[in-house]
């Protein structure tokens, strides 16, 4: 496996991890 898509990959489930939260807490404040 291309370790560079492992990379994307992890940054990925990073960035959807940082959104959940994000969503989150808007719904609490909305």
């Amino acid at each position: 496996m291309d370790p560079g898509i492992g990379v994307l990959h992890n940054a990925c489930s990073l960035l959807s991890d940082a959104n959940e939260r994000v969503t989150r807490e808007v719904n609490m404040r909305g």
